[in-house]
């Protein structure tokens, strides 16, 4: 889900929700490279932006 209002310095700010679970795409504590994504029934805020060196 898209939050038009709510931008940061890299963009929109977006929540991703599985409709059929009703959960929420997120991580524990701080955000930070590699950490590995869970599950929760809060929203997490996500900045999607290109990757400077895609994994291939």
């Amino acid at each position: 889900m898209n939050c038009p209002d709510l931008k940061d310095k890299e963009g929109p700010i977006f929540t991703t929700r599985n409709h059929r679970s009703g959960t929420y795409l997120s991580y524990g504590g701080d955000p930070e490279k590699g950490k590995p994504v869970t599950l929760s029934t809060e929203p997490r805020q996500w900045t999607f932006r290109e990757a400077e060196h895609p994994d291939l």
